[in-house]
């Protein structure tokens, strides 16, 4: 590679300062708004074009960023305006391994001042090697992009899933007795003869508590159909269908994958709001012809629409004869109605026990000689893929030692947040998660660990935590001390109450969700080591001690 010189970094590039763009004159638009700490929102209009380099001016002093495409640079930052011929990919790479950045400004807030950037010596290299050193760097960002953006949609699948699960309520329920009955066999079957996909379209609300097969029993079915127009919610609008079977699960599936019947191929099934059990097959098919009479549809008819005004709000649906599938129990203390055999607690009732943070020392001295990492508030973010993670290490008092995290906690901040994001962001710790470190680690004293009584509860409760911060309910739930907000941690656990699912569903909830976890914790490994090799490579290439071939 070529040698390497020392220039004026204002022979470089030239920087500029930002515009101002307060929130309040925003308007929704596609263009990012590029700050000191990132992005901070969109506006409808740009002030520069890219490939563009900001680098923070206030706060997040000498964080730089690259953008493609038109963006707003705020006041809050620098710009490159001018890159003389050098490339824009180089030129940010350059300005990341400047290390931490003087302080000029005379205001009360830090800033930093671009004359003085610009008369600061920095290495240089010139421009036919510069594309091959950004070319080496930028793969290795493009890597750990990639794996972000796989995690994201690992997590948005996760959440996805428990949205369905637990708040819709529309989970998987096949009785784990089930066994496929009877002679018919449509073609979309395993090998064993079991119906492919069986597991994913028997859920709660469509066929939940419905009798599994018995030798002898034959079932009469009514399902609630969409019809192909029209809407299902509207009873005078919606479509009956009534059968027969020796397999109500069987039967189910091979209606919703359309090979049921004619009928609802066209109209499609939403669930079972009536079934009957037999002893024999000709009892069965005589109340099947019963139903299907003008007399009979009238009947159903006007049992649904009882079903439809009597089962809202929690009241009672006893006056309807329909043995509908999926029975929703009304529950006092959510004040909505749950799915008969869960139960309800407290966050608190789930948390066993808590573990109060620790700070210990900067350096070995005294008793304190155990060293470990120190999880802040603003680790959590990076414990859960979304920015780095740098704790600092401390030392702590070998008597302390109870205090350190293992499998199956969960640490929340209880100090810090600000207007537009409260307190009470969580971290799952794992053994995945404490493997990334090669010393024990334990959270600040900013911030709260526990675990909780039923490990099963573990993937299920942190889906619930996150669900609770995403909708802002912990915005009740904050105190201030001396300017500083605090999470009310044991008055809102106590306070709060959620559902508790049945041991079955958690089971295979878990079973979905442990894969997920550990997917993402792989990928964070993997990111954790990208990082690493890039920093490390970064300012050795920008200096000449590496060369590119």
């Amino acid at each position: 590679m070529g040698n390497v010189s020392t220039k004026r970094l204002g022979d470089i590039l030239n920087l500029k300062r930002g515009y101002d763009l307060p929130a309040s004159k925003r308007k929704i638009g596609i263009y990012p708004v590029l700050s000191s700490g990132g992005v901070s929102g969109y506006h409808n209009e740009s002030k520069a074009s890219g490939p563009g380099v900001v680098i923070g001016r206030y706060g997040t002093l000498g964080e730089v960023y690259f953008v493609d495409g038109k963006y707003w640079p705020h006041n809050t930052a620098l710009y490159v305006t001018d890159f003389k011929r050098n490339d824009p990919k180089y030129v940010y790479y350059l300005l990341k391994c400047l290390g931490n950045l003087q302080t000029a400004d005379k205001s009360t807030v830090p800033g930093v001042n671009r004359n003085d950037l610009h008369e600061r010596g920095v290495p240089y290299i010139g421009p036919e090697f510069q594309n091959k050193i950004a070319a080496v760097l930028s793969a290795l960002d493009a890597k750990i992009e990639l794996n972000n953006r796989i995690n994201a949609e690992l997590e948005a699948m996760a959440k996805t899933l428990y949205d369905y699960w637990f708040v819709q309520f529309d989970f998987p329920c096949l009785p784990p007795d089930y066994q496929s009955v009877g002679a018919r066999k449509p073609s979309c079957h395993d090998r064993e003869g079991k119906p492919s996909g069986l597991d994913a379209v028997c859920t709660y609300r469509a066929v939940g508590g419905l009798p599994v097969p018995e030798a002898g029993k034959h079932f009469v079915y009514v399902l609630l159909c969409l019809p192909a127009s029209g809407d299902a919610r509207v009873c005078d609008d919606c479509s009956f269908y009534i059968g027969m079977t020796d397999d109500l699960y069987r039967r189910w599936f091979e209606h919703k994958t359309g090979h049921g019947a004619k009928w609802t191929k066209a109209n499609r099934p939403i669930k079972v709001i009536h079934h009957e059990t037999f002893d024999s097959k000709e009892a069965a098919a005589t109340r099947e012809k019963e139903l299907k009479t003008g007399f009979g549809r009238k009947w159903l008819k006007r049992e649904y629409q009882k079903l439809l005004k009597f089962d809202i709000g929690g009241s009672p649906a006893h006056q309807s004869k329909l043995m509908q599938a999926g029975k929703m129990v009304y529950n006092e203390k959510l004040r909505r109605k749950i799915p008969e055999g869960w139960t309800v607690d407290s966050l608190a009732g789930l948390i066993a026990s808590d573990k109060s943070g620790d700070w210990g020392k900067e350096n070995l001295q005294g008793s304190y000689t155990e060293q470990v990492f120190c999880m802040r508030g603003a680790d959590l973010n990076g414990l859960n893929g979304l920015g780095d993670l740098k704790p600092p290490t401390r030392f702590i008092l070998k008597k302390n030692r109870h205090k350190l995290l293992k499998q199956n906690d969960f640490i929340v901040e209880i100090s810090g947040g600000s207007p537009s994001q409260s307190t009470g962001r969580l971290a799952f710790v794992c053994d995945d998660v404490l493997s990334r470190f090669d010393s024990p680690v334990i959270c600040s004293n900013f911030c709260r660990a526990f675990s909780l009584r039923n490990e099963g509860l573990v993937f299920y409760f942190s889906k619930l935590w996150s669900s609770i911060y995403d909708h802002g309910i912990l915005f009740g739930w904050e105190g201030k001390t001396s300017g500083i907000k605090n999470l009310l941690f044991d008055s809102f656990v106590s306070a709060y109450w959620a559902v508790v699912p049945c041991a079955e569903v958690l089971r295979k909830f878990n079973a979905l969700a442990a894969p997920v976890q550990a997917k993402k914790q792989k990928l964070l490994f993997e990111n954790q080591q990208l990082t690493s090799l890039r920093d490390f490579l970064l300012p050795m290439l920008m200096n000449g001690q590496v060369q590119v071939a």
